[in-house]
């Protein structure tokens, strides 16, 4: 978080120009995610060894995610995979399959253990690489590539690495349209996920034109008052009675009154000692007197009455 507004705010920085360059700080965020986003969907990927996992991968992940993908696919040519054991649970095979590196030597290689269910297209490796980055392992694939699985399953791609993580196309899972017989057994985070996918697309459409936005605007304040006179999982709302302007209600009231700097406080710390004067130090210094004029001021090197009685003489 510092060095995202290092070369915005200093030490020196009031409050009034802090909230402006933070402001800056996170327009120039917001356009470096589209460059991204426009590079991922826009520049093709270099692919190194052009099979199809890694063609599938290019196509789905994100050009970071990819280029991580792209390092665990490349480093999965160098197992070799055996097969241990089967395991029949709850009516699925689970093939146990061990992982290792066949040009080190027998006494120093590392069995990497992977569960694989080849109806389900699921696994899980020992390394545990997939539960902590969100792309599957050297391990996985290395398997994937044994088995001839030429698309990246379904259950190995978690959607915030994808191209389309932030669009939002067509019906969404939980969508109440749709033929999911338990869309009406959703739990209200759920709902909100929902809901936050669906405005996230519904702000990018009409953030283009002032047209748009202004439309926009009518239609979520039209539908946020309908919206109150519905009940609330078996409780009457009860009806709002300020629904000329939901949305802008008590927006801007405040935005015009000026942002003064806060007040200087003492910093922490002890303040600088200052060095103790002996009392005759502070005594007036004794001027300078000439030993032929008897005068202050000056000495016998400067002495005009001096250098004065030498030239006429």
């Amino acid at each position: 978080m510092n060095a995202f507004f290092d070369s915005y705010v200093s030490s020196s920085t009031g409050l009034k120009q802090f909230v402006e360059n933070a402001q800056k700080a996170i327009e120039r965020q917001f356009m470096r995610e589209k460059e991204e986003d426009n590079d991922t969907k826009n520049k093709t990927r270099y692919l190194r060894l052009k099979t199809a996992l890694e063609q599938d991968g290019a196509s789905m992940y994100t050009k970071e995610m990819f280029r991580q993908f792209q390092v665990q696919l490349v480093e999965a040519s160098k197992y070799f995979v055996e097969k241990d054991t089967d395991q029949f649970t709850s009516g699925d095979e689970v093939t146990h399959y061990r992982c290792f590196r066949p040009l080190t030597e027998v006494d120093k290689r590392t069995m990497y253990e992977v569960k694989f269910n080849k109806v389900a297209l699921t696994g899980r490796c020992v390394c545990r690489m997939y539960e902590h980055l969100g792309i599957p392992c050297r391990h996985i694939i290395a398997v994937l590539n044994k088995k001839n699985v030429a698309q990246i399953p379904v259950t190995f791609i978690q959607r915030r690495w994808t191209r389309d993580a932030n669009r939002v196309d067509g019906m969404l899972p939980y969508a109440m349209g749709c033929d999911d017989p338990t869309s009406t057994e959703l739990t209200p985070s759920q709902r909100f996920n929902h809901m936050t996918l669906l405005t996230m697309s519904f702000c990018h459409s009409s953030m283009v034109s002032k047209e748009r936005y202004e439309y926009a605007l009518e239609v979520m304040n039209r539908e946020i008052a309908n919206l109150e006179k519905m009940a609330v999982d078996n409780v009457d709302a009860a009806p709002n009675t300020n629904t000329e302007n939901p949305i802008e209600e008590n927006i801007g009231d405040e935005l015009n009154e000026p942002v003064l700097d806060p007040i200087v406080s003492q910093t922490k710390g002890r303040k600088k000692p200052q060095r103790f004067k002996n009392p005759i130090e502070g005594l007036s210094k004794k001027k300078r007197k000439c030993k032929q004029c008897h005068e202050e001021g000056h000495d016998v090197r400067t002495c005009k009455k001096f250098g004065d009685q030498n030239k006429s003489s």
